[in-house]
């Protein structure tokens, strides 16, 4: 699997990834004969702090697909009382050194991050799957996906 050496810009670390349709989305798309997305690449903060990965409604709106759920979601912004959000079933790719780490399908949640230069954030629910470093000394992270 993809080991990923990122310089830690003053946004913090950021990580490239293509964001496409779900694999079922996918394979629903052709066998109508429609010709689905290519896979968008984006731009995520690597974020310890988010249980869950977000992206950016631009981007969702990109893909054209429809939400699958909602989710109670807890910010700093939003006090004690939860805010639900979409979920949108995506595939995400993540290329570095060694083989393409591909998820076929996860849940994401559609987020307004235009006014932040970032696509999103990706959270702790990819990151449950890799060994990640941070060096702070040398201002890098290395992120190794099982």
């Amino acid at each position: 699997m993809p080991h990923v050496a990122l310089n830690n810009t003053p946004s913090g670390p950021i990580i490239q990834v293509s964001i496409g349709v779900s694999v079922m989305h996918y394979d629903a798309m052709v066998a109508a004969g429609m010709s689905p997305i290519t896979p968008i690449k984006v731009n995520l903060l690597v974020d310890t702090g988010a249980s869950s990965t977000n992206i950016d409604t631009n981007i969702i709106k990109k893909l054209g697909i429809m939400p699958t759920g909602t989710v109670s979601v807890h910010t700093p912004s939003t006090g004690a009382t939860p805010k639900e959000m979409d979920l949108y079933a995506v595939s995400m790719f993540i290329s570095g050194y060694g083989p393409m780490k591909v998820i076929q399908a996860m849940p994401v949640i559609a987020t307004d991050f235009s006014s932040q230069g970032i696509d999103g954030l990706l959270g702790r629910d990819v990151l449950s799957h890799a060994h990640m470093t941070y060096d702070g000394m040398m201002d890098i992270v290395t992120i190794s996906f099982i």
